[in-house]
């Protein structure tokens, strides 16, 4: 949707298919419209409706009635109860394609494709009428965000939808409410409202609570996000955030509290994508301070470790991300230097490594296989002392070693058959807490049953990946030129439109003479036909000074101007002005035709300079990187798209297969036997919405463990972004 907050369109291009795609296609409800459109013309048919399907209309009727306004205006050439004609079909097609709410890209995101396609619906052979139903779907391309590992596709994919007050409302402050299950916590509920209202140096603030009947977490969390086109650094976030959390470690023996505290300040930067595979660099630093406190027993912990103290650290972390065809790929790198008690001093050393791959296999349209394999493994060395809360508690719930969800490091032993910081305990009254661990992760899902997010009519359609790709095509184009534009060498060449300016004064000066002369019908035609070239050439050259005053002249106004279009037979604007100058010397009665040989020797000398030198550069190893540049931009858009057409679906239904395997070592206790988790469960995917229920089974369970644990979640993604 329109993002008022965003920067000018530097790229968004539309992608259609043809007019005369009009054509068969289903209506939930309504009979096939089997023929070709001509039919229903020749056989008469009258329109029973015209309306335009796009997202959400189906959740807002403020949606929905905009999009009706579009259909009912005077002006609609297609209305409902005329009589059906082809080419009124295809014009109303135009003007809802004109007038539909526009793509906005920032300078970073770059690219945005809407897909429109017209079609008719509801064919009643006996009444003799038919439905004319427009379809426009829209998404935008995020840089940072759609490379990195972490963010699925409902993240990766911004889709625009037509602006009302409730989805303006929407898209700036977003509930989103969610639920799960986890037996140190029982069943637990919450909501986060995420505000977006830019000011100043914050972008975002979001409020995060939830809670049960032994738990409850909260956040606040004022957020600044800057994006870059160019350069190696492309994504800066930076943070302060409150976080209070009282999430207990419970076993059929015990019941321990493990409540926190903490203030944060957090940055975190992102390379540009490097190389085919989409190579991003992410590190970033951390400070938080505040308290960690326990009801433990002393006993259960080492010498050295207190139950509730003050705390104080400093985080650094690196990683990367990549992806190659549908895998995606990371591995990150965290320190931790803390502080316990009162003072500065070095009192503890963390380190957490987190890697993982995403495998995923499309055997049938629609219906991916994904295998998701993590391994992670962590260390503490205590110097001094050591917060018992700062030790490792395992199990089911996903402990992020920094601040921001867009990019996990997980700092615990994750192991799905045991609670959240239940797998913490080597005996029945023993240590609590680990001072190193290792875990690794598979999960295996496989999507069964499937409707797809874009209409079959569409992906049916023989046409649709051609005209697609011509699109893609077009957009590569217009960002190589958009870079080549933007070099020092382009700029020069463009920086000799300005003395341009003056022979252009002297040939309208020339002009009017002639023109008051009145020299009689011919010469006043071909004077008329010279003054609207030079009109032309002028409004050029005028739009190539701002832009040079504004930033980048485009590459497509210096073509036109000296070099046109050879291959296609179209001369440059300079070209027809010096050949209309040069007929009209030729006429007799002109005067002085000797001065207009010498305008158009100077207009030609100007025009081979910068034309040259455009011709040079075109074909130089600035051009060629500027292209590559280019194609290399456009992997992850066309990657994307193909995700759109054959994986992407509206509801989905998916079982879910895991298995983990975690070790957790204690300093104090000999034993460290590797502990195992199997199970299973379904996912349900409706549109941002996706609900997992399963179990994971713990195959050797000890006397002070349980069986397993129950795996329950919701998750609603914000559809407005």
């Amino acid at each position: 949707m329109r993002n008022r907050a965003r920067s000018n369109t530097l790229v968004a291009f539309l992608t259609f298919l043809s007019l005369s795609s009009v054509g068969p296609a289903h209506a939930a409800g309504g009979a096939k419209c089997t023929e070709a459109p001509e039919f229903y013309e020749t056989a008469k048919y009258t329109v029973s409706d015209v309306r335009i399907d796009s997202p959400l209309r189906w959740l807002f009727g403020s949606v929905d009635q905009t999009l009706k306004d579009l259909t009912s205006d005077p002006s609609m050439p297609i209305k409902k109860g005329q009589t059906f004609r082809k080419a009124d079909s295809d014009a109303g097609f135009i003007r809802v394609v004109e007038r539909f709410p526009e793509l906005t890209v920032s300078r970073v995101d770059r690219i945005a494709v809407r897909i429109a396609r017209p079609a008719l619906e509801k064919c009643d052979a006996q009444a003799k009428t038919l439905a004319v139903v427009y379809k426009v779907y829209s998404i935008g391309f995020s840089y940072y965000l759609s490379r990195a590992f972490e963010t699925g596709q409902k993240e990766e994919v911004k889709r625009s939808v037509v602006d009302t007050p409730a989805t303006e409302t929407l898209s700036n402050y977003f509930p989103q409410p969610f639920v799960g299950y986890d037996r140190s916590r029982n069943p637990y509920g919450g909501s986060k409202l995420t505000i977006k209202q830019p000011q100043g140096l914050l972008d975002t603030i979001s409020i995060n609570g939830s809670g049960s009947s032994r738990s409850s977490e909260g956040e606040a969390v004022a957020e600044g996000v800057k994006d870059f086109d160019r350069g190696l650094i492309r994504h800066l976030e930076y943070q302060a955030r409150y976080l209070h959390s009282n999430i207990p470690s419970i076993t059929p023996s015990s019941s321990t509290s493990l409540q926190e505290g903490l203030g944060q300040a957090q940055f975190m930067a992102a390379s540009k994508a490097l190389g085919s595979k989409n190579l991003i660099i992410r590190f970033g630093g951390l400070l938080e301070g505040g308290n960690k406190q326990t009801d433990v027993d002393p006993s259960q912990v080492p010498s050295g470790n207190l139950p509730s103290s003050p705390y104080r650290s400093v985080k650094a972390f690196v990683g990367g991300t990549m992806r190659s065809g549908r895998h995606a790929f990371k591995g990150s790198y965290g320190l931790q230097l803390g502080s316990a008690g009162e003072g500065t001093q070095l009192d503890f050393i963390k380190h957490v490594l987190d890697t993982g791959v995403t495998l995923k296999f499309l055997p049938v349209d629609h219906k991916p296989i994904t295998l998701d394999v993590h391994f992670n493994a962590g260390s503490i060395r205590t110097k001094r002392e050591l917060p018992v809360a700062e030790r490792f508690f395992g199990g089911n719930g996903e402990r992020n070693f920094i601040a921001t969800g867009d990019w996990i490091i997980r700092s615990n032993p994750y192991i799905r058959s045991f609670a959240q910081n239940e797998f913490s305990q080597a005996s029945p009254q023993g240590i609590l807490g680990g001072d190193s661990f290792l875990s690794a992760n598979l999960t295996l899902a496989a999507t069964v049953w499937a409707k797809p997010m874009v209409p079959r009519e569409i992906l049916e359609d023989e046409e649709f990946p051609r005209l697609v790709n011509l699109q893609f095509n077009a957009a590569e184009s217009a960002l190589r030129n958009e870079y080549l534009a933007s070099s020092p060498e382009f700029r020069r060449i463009a920086e000799e439109a300005i003395p341009l300016f003056q022979t252009l004064v002297s040939v309208g000066r020339k002009l009017d003479e002639i023109e008051g002369l009145n020299l009689g019908s011919e010469v006043n035609d071909q004077a008329t036909l010279c003054r609207a070239d030079l009109d032309q050439v002028n409004e050029t050259v005028t739009a190539i000074k701002e832009d040079l005053q504004e930033g980048s002249p485009k590459t497509a106004d210096l073509r036109k101007l000296v070099v046109g279009f050879p291959a296609a037979g179209v001369s440059s604007y300079v070209t027809e002005l010096m050949d209309d100058l040069t007929t009209l010397k030729e006429m007799g009665g002109i005067p002085a035709p000797a001065t207009i040989d010498a305008l158009i020797s100077e207009l030609g000398s100007k025009q081979d300079s910068m034309a040259d030198g455009f011709k040079s550069l075109d074909e130089s190893a600035i051009a060629t990187a500027a292209k590559a540049r280019a194609a290399e931009d456009m992997i992850y858009p066309r990657r994307v798209f193909d995700e759109l057409t054959h994986e992407a679906n509206l509801i989905a239904i998916s079982p879910v297969f895991i298995f983990d395997a975690a070790r957790m070592r204690h300093r104090e206790v000999a034993s460290s036997p590797m502990r195992y988790a199997i199970g299973g469960g379904m996912r349900l995917s409706i549109v941002s919405l996706d609900v997992t229920l399963g179990y994971a089974l713990n195959p050797n369970p000890r006397p002070w463990e349980r069986r397993g644990a129950l795996l329950l979640s919701m998750e609603v993604s914000n559809l407005f972004r």
